[in-house]
C-alpha cells in the first residue's frame, strides 16, 4: 500500500474496515459521492497549525480518487474536467514549497510549464468525452444542444445519438381527426356522460347532471341528480321516455368508464333489454366526444348565463335547463334541420319578438302609419270582395230604425322572425249593447237585470262620479262567522300574532286526541277562508296558507290560529276592495321571510300584482326547496311573481 492510502487508514482498527474504505475509494462509484468529492476539493482549505506537506498529500489524494472516477465513468465532460485540471494544477505549483509566505522561483517555473499545452494535451481535449444524458444515462445526450446554440463551439458535434428517453418523455398522444360513423336511424345510438360533483349545490342540493344525446337526433336531454349513483335511475327513465315518444328502442349505449354504468345491475338491465353496451377506451374520452363536447358546451352556456344574470351559484341547475333548451331549439352543424323539428316533427315553438310597431286601431291610425299604401290596398280589396259578393242591399233608412256604424280592424301577419309577411283587414260592423239586449229578448227568454250587484257571495258597488269599482263580502264573512259560532266573539286588529311557530310536531299523537280534534270543523274553516282570501281579502293571504298546511292532522293550537283569524274578520269584515280609474299599468310587490316552516326548513314567498290602484292578483306560497340566506329566498320570489307577470 502506498505512503498515501497508508496515511489515509492508520486510524481504522480491522481488516474490514480497510477494505470498505479502498472499495468505496476505488470500486464503482455514485455520481453523489464523486460530487462530494469535487465539492470538498473546491471548498477545503488549510487548517491553522497543519502543515502545507500534510494539506498536500490530501488534496493529491481526492485528485487520485476523482480520476479514478473519470477513468470508470470515461468521464463528464470538457467543463468538469477542465475544472478539476486546473485546481490540480494550481495545487502542483506549492509540492517543493515549505512555506505559506510567497512561492520560490522554481514554483514559478512550475507554473509556466503547467500553462503551455503539450501534443498529449491537445489529444486529450479532442478526445473529451461528453457527458451523461439525465433521462438515459447515456454519454453525449444533455449537451448536444449546448453544442447546437454554439455555447460549447470548441467541441465538435460529429454524430451525437438521440436520447430515446428523452423522445419518450415528450411524446404526446395523436389527436383523434377521423370522426366516426353516424347512425342512420333514431336510437340506433345513444351518447351519455356524467358531469359533476360541482363546486356549488343546486337546488334541492344537486350535484350532477347526466346528458343523454341522440346520435342520429342530436336531441338531447338533461337530468339533475344528487348522487353519482342515481344516474342509472335516470337513465331508465331517459329511455321510457324516448321509446314511448319514437317507437323504437335503443339498439347501442355509448358511455366512459366513470363506473356509473358499471355495475352488475345496469349490466344486467342493459343484457335484458337487448341494449348494447359500449364503453371507450381507458383515458381516451375522445372516443365518448358527442357527450364531452356537449358536456363543455352546456357548462360554458351555463357560466355566461351566471355572469349576465349576476344569480347565486345555486340557480346552476335553471340555467343548465335553460341551455338544453335552446341547443335542441337552434340550427346544429351535426344534423340537417334543427333537432327539435327531427325529434318531434314539426317546427320548434320560438316567440321571436316583432319590431314594435303596433297596428292600428283606427282609420285615422292607419292613413297616418308607416305602412298607408299596404292599408290602402287591402281597404280596396276588402271592398270589392263585399261588393262581389253581395254582402248588404242599399236600402233607404225607415224613420223608427237607427243605423249602424262600421269599423276597420287592422292587424299585421308576421312570421316565425317576427318580418311582416301579410297585411289583413276587416270591416265589421258596430252594434249597441241596448239594441243587442233588445233582439236577444225577442229571441229568447231572457231578462234584463241590470248591472250585476251581488255574485257568489261577492257585493259589486260601482261609484260612476270617482270612477271606482269596489268589492265586499260583509253578508259571507257574517254568515261564516255565525257558522262557526265566532259572531260574538272578541273583535283583534292582530291577524297573526308574532311568536306563534305552528308545526307537525304539535299534531295530535293519541288516539284520544286525533279523536277530540274530530269534532272540530278545522278543514270546512280552511276553505271558508281561503274563498274569502281568493275573492276579496288579499291581507290573509299568508295566515291561511300556513293554517292549510295541517288540514290532514290537525291540533288545538291550530285551531287557535283559525279562531284568530276569524276575530279578525269580525273588526275588519267592512274592508273593501277598490279599483279606481288611474293609469293602465301592472305593479307587482314582493316579499319572502326566512325558513319560517319549522318542519322543512323552508321559506314563504309572497307578491301582490295592482292594477287602476286595486289589487288584482295576489299570492302566499311556501317555496319548494330549500334556501340558504334571506336574498335567495328574495330572488327565488322575484323569479316565481316574474313568471306571474308574464
Amino acid at each position: 500500500m502506498s505512503d498515501v492510502l497508508a496515511k489515509k487508514h492508520e486510524s481504522l482498527a480491522t481488516v474490514k474496515e480497510i477494505m470498505d474504505s479502498l472499495k468505496g475509494m476505488f470500486g464503482e462509484p455514485e455520481w453523489s459521492l464523486r460530487h462530494e468529492i469535487i465539492k470538498y476539493i473546491y471548498t477545503k482549505r488549510m487548517n491553522e497549525g497543519t502543515s502545507v506537506r500534510e494539506h498536500v498529500l490530501d488534496m493529491m489524494m481526492h485528485f487520485n480518487i476523482v480520476e479514478r472516477f473519470y477513468n470508470l465513468t470515461k468521464g463528464k465532460g470538457k467543463e468538469v474536467e477542465a475544472n478539476v485540471a486546473t485546481t490540480k494544477r494550481k495545487f502542483k505549483r506549492g509540492l517543493s514549497s515549505k512555506s505559506k509566505a510567497r512561492p520560490s522561483k522554481p514554483n514559478r517555473n512550475i507554473e509556466k510549464k503547467g500553462k503551455e499545452k503539450t501534443p498529449k494535451q491537445d489529444k486529450e481535449k479532442k478526445n473529451i468525452e461528453k457527458g451523461k444524458c439525465y433521462h438515459c444515462g447515456e454519454n453525449g445526450h444533455w449537451i448536444g444542444r449546448l453544442v447546437k446554440n454554439g455555447l460549447l463551439s470548441q467541441l465538435e458535434d460529429n454524430s451525437l445519438p438521440p436520447c430515446d428517453s428523452y423522445l419518450e418523455g415528450k411524446m404526446t398522444k395523436r389527436s383523434f381527426t377521423r370522426k366516426g360513423l353516424r347512425t342512420k336511424i333514431p336510437l340506433e345510438l345513444v351518447h351519455s356522460n356524467l358531469c359533476g360533483p360541482m363546486n356549488v349545490k343546486a337546488r334541492e342540493g344537486y350535484e350532477y347532471f347526466s346528458s343523454f344525446i341522440d346520435d342520429y337526433l342530436r336531441y338531447g336531454h338533461v337530468y339533475l341528480i344528487q348522487n353519482k349513483s342515481d344516474s342509472f335511475e335516470k337513465f331508465k327513465e331517459y329511455k321510457a321516455k324516448v321509446e314511448n315518444e319514437s317507437g323504437k328502442t335503443i339498439k347501442t349505449f355509448q358511455s366512459d368508464r366513470g363506473g356509473e354504468y358499471m355495475d352488475l345491475r345496469c349490466q344486467d338491465y342493459l343484457i335484458k333489454h337487448g341494449v348494447l353496451s359500449q364503453l371507450s377506451a381507458p383515458s381516451t374520452p375522445q372516443q365518448n366526444g358527442v357527450s364531452e363536447r356537449r358536456n363543455r358546451t352546456l357548462l360554458d352556456m351555463v357560466r355566461s348565463m351566471m355572469s349576465f344574470a349576476r344569480l347565486p351559484d345555486s340557480f346552476w341547475g335553471y340555467a343548465l335547463e335553460t341551455s338544453i333548451y335552446i341547443l335542441n331549439n337552434v340550427p346544429s352543424k351535426s344534423v340537417s334541420k334543427i333537432p327539435y323539428e327531427l325529434c318531434k316533427g314539426r317546427k320548434a315553438q320560438i316567440i321571436i319578438p316583432d319590431d314594435g310597431i303596433e297596428d292600428p286601431l283606427t282609420y285615422k291610425q292607419a292613413m297616418n302609419d308607416v305602412n298607408c299604401d299596404q292599408w290602402i290596398k287591402v281597404m280596396d280589396r276588402e271592398m270589392e270582395s263585399m261588393h262581389s259578393n253581395s254582402v248588404w242591399t242599399r236600402v233607404d233608412q225607415p224613420n223608427d230604425v237607427k243605423s249602424i256604424g262600421c269599423k276597420w280592424i287592422y292587424k299585421r301577419k308576421r312570421d316565425q322572425a317576427g318580418k311582416v309577411q301579410t297585411f289583413k283587414d276587416r270591416l265589421v260592423a258596430k252594434g249597441h249593447l241596448v239594441d243587442i239586449k233588445k233582439w236577444l229578448a225577442m229571441q229568447f227568454q231572457m231578462k234584463d237585470l241590470g248591472n250585476a250587484q251581488h255574485v257568489l257571495g261577492i257585493q259589486i258597488d260601482r261609484n260612476h262620479k270617482n270612477k271606482t269599482l269596489a268589492m265586499s263580502q260583509i253578508f259571507y264573512i257574517d254568515k261564516m262567522l255565525s257558522r262557526y259560532k265566532m259572531q260574538n266573539s272578541k273583535k283583534d286588529m292582530l291577524l297573526y300574532r308574532y311568536g306563534i311557530h305552528l308545526s307537525k310536531e304539535q299534531c295530535p299523537k293519541t288516539p284520544q286526541e286525533v279523536e277530540d280534534m274530530g269534532n272540530i270543523p278545522y278543514a270546512s274553516a280552511v276553505g271558508s277562508l281561503m274563498y274569502a282570501m281568493l275573492c276579496t281579502r288579499p291581507d290573509i293571504c299568508y295566515s291561511v296558507g300556513i293554517v292549510s298546511r295541517y288540514q290532514s292532522n290537525p291540533e288545538r293550537d291550530h285551531w287557535t290560529v283559525i279562531k284568530n283569524i276569524l276575530r279578525y274578520f269580525r273588526k275588519t269584515k267592512d274592508y273593501i276592495l277598490v279599483h279606481g280609474s288611474k293609469d293602465l299599468i301592472l305593479i307587482g310587490y314582493i316579499d319572502s321571510d326566512f325558513q319560517t316552516d319549522k318542519d322543512a326548513r323552508k321559506s314563504t314567498s309572497g307578491s301582490v300584482f295592482t292594477l287602476k290602484g286595486g289589487a288584482v292578483v295576489w299570492r302566499s306560497i311556501k317555496q319548494s326547496y330549500i334556501i340558504d340566506s334571506t336574498m335567495e329566498a328574495k330572488y327565488v320570489t322575484a323569479c316565481e311573481a316574474a313568471k306571474e307577470a308574464v
